[in-house]
């Protein structure tokens, strides 16, 4: 399992910054979204796909 951490901040202009962070590998990765729904469901899904 790949230490894994990510943090999500909201933007002045709208929208949150959604960043997820791969500890191990000293890699990561940034998106915009607007729906609290899909941040939610993009960071479950993120990290269930990285327990396993």
């Amino acid at each position: 399992m790949l230490p894994r951490t990510a943090s999500v901040a909201v933007l002045d202009e709208g929208g949150c910054e959604v960043v997820r962070r791969y500890t191990t590998r000293r890699g990561h990765d940034v998106t915009v979204e607007t729906g609290n729904d899909r941040i939610a469901g993009d960071l479950t899904k993120w990290l269930t796909a990285r327990a396993s």
